[in-house]
């Protein structure tokens, strides 16, 4: 008798304070402190990605990579943008066609 189950389930993200917790989280996990990244920043990364967990993640390992570029000791929403920014660019690069 073959059979089949259906799931649907609708994933609205992490809730702003959850992707802070999650943030953290990771940094912790990588032994960073909390202090190199200031809570706006936190919040402007959560917005951006609207608390999808990979894009967190791809998102805070490229302002950690410009953050080291830039030189600076606390990443705040400058970076997160520019970060964002040269995300947004580079998946428009590989998904459109010319």
């Amino acid at each position: 008798m073959k059979q089949r189950i259906v799931v649907h389930y609708n994933y609205d993200g992490f809730s702003s304070d959850e992707a802070k917790d999650y943030i953290f989280s990771r940094l912790e996990a990588a032994e960073g402190a909390r202090t190199i990244i200031d809570d706006a920043a936190v919040h402007a990364v959560a917005n951006s990605c609207q608390g999808t967990p990979q894009l967190i993640n791809s998102l805070i390992t490229n302002v950690l990579i410009l953050g080291t570029q830039l030189q600076k000791t606390v990443i705040d929403t400058e970076v997160i943008m520019a970060a964002d920014n040269n995300s947004a660019r580079a998946r428009n690069k590989f998904c459109t066609s010319d």
